[in-house]
């Protein structure tokens, strides 16, 4: 088995071969894998929404241009400016992650809502939640990541929803969930 690497563009391909017969110069190649990668950016590229209720200015979302058109996060400032904030969009770049896409993170309880319930079924994100713990539809892992997504006031209203929606020992069961993502 012999494997050679070659680099052309930006591009790089790895041959992987088994080869038997190797008479007089004449190699017999069983199997060739090719694999092709592209090289990966350092960063990824998007924009960030920072608003200002009055205090000082704060980053609320951030959006990867890769998923994101530039018209939805104006349509996202133009929510925070009903809302009673100034707002300002800048161009924004951060290491490139392993997985290579960006975590939805510093979402409103609307957007959160919005995103995850797009048929209207629930009520609340607390219902949503409460479904996917009774059901089994998400992991403990799945249920964090996706409270973590949501900016500070997101989270207290996920936790008002569920201390109403929940008995004391479900609540405190969303709480190891949410902060240590264990069951």
């Amino acid at each position: 088995m012999f494997i050679t690497s070659l680099q052309y563009h930006k591009i790089t391909i790895t041959i992987l071969a088994d080869c038997i017969n190797a008479q007089a110069s004449v190699i017999k190649a069983l199997t060739i894998k090719i694999t092709i990668m592209a090289k990966k950016n350092k960063y990824c590229y998007g924009w960030a929404i920072w608003t200002n209720y009055g205090y000082g200015w704060e980053k609320e979302s951030v959006y990867d241009k890769k998923e994101t058109s530039y018209s939805q996060v104006k349509a996202d400032a133009k929510e925070y400016r009903i809302a009673g904030a100034q707002t300002r969009i800048t161009n924004t770049r951060w290491l490139n992650g392993l997985k290579g896409t960006i975590i939805r993170k510093n979402k409103t309880y609307e957007q959160q809502k919005k995103y995850y319930d797009e048929s209207g079924d629930f009520e609340s994100l607390g219902a949503i939640f409460v479904y996917w713990l009774e059901c089994g539809n998400e992991t403990a892992e799945q249920m964090q990541e996706t409270f973590r997504e949501g900016n500070k006031e997101c989270k207290n209203f996920i936790l008002e929803d569920l201390y109403h929606l929940c008995d004391k020992k479900q609540l405190y069961q969303f709480v190891r969930i949410f902060y240590f993502g264990k069951r």
